[in-house]
């Protein structure tokens, strides 16, 4: 499954999970370099973390609990794309009957402005 799955490229190369040779870690490592990178070029970006409600039965639910993304938001640009992201990911969450746990999805902003 997993060679139809690569050969009809369905797996992006972002893919960490269930991906020979990379995992949690490497994914982080990857996500973290170019939030990294971001700041290093002066550019203010947020990290949010989302977190879904684990009470959820179904097969889904157990590949996507928990997940992450950025983006510069030193422009109103800015701001508009990581708003279509957030809106993106919750219609996908909605039309898979998950919801976001409100309580423990954060947003990290870092810029080269923070206070050490």
């Amino acid at each position: 499954m997993l060679r139809h799955m690569e050969d009809k490229e369905l797996i992006w190369d972002s893919q960490h999970s269930f991906t020979k040779g990379k995992s949690c870690l490497t994914n982080l490592v990857a996500f973290y370099d170019g939030v990294t990178t971001s700041v290093d070029k002066g550019k203010a970006t947020d990290v949010i973390y989302l977190d879904f409600y684990k009470g959820i039965e179904c097969t889904l639910s157990k590949f996507a609990n928990d997940t992450k993304l950025s983006g510069a938001v030193d422009t109103p640009s800015g701001w508009d794309a990581i708003q279509r992201d957030l809106d993106k990911l919750e219609k996908w969450a909605h039309e898979n009957l998950m919801r976001f746990n409100r309580t423990k999805c954060k947003v990290l902003h870092l810029d080269q402005d923070n206070p050490g």
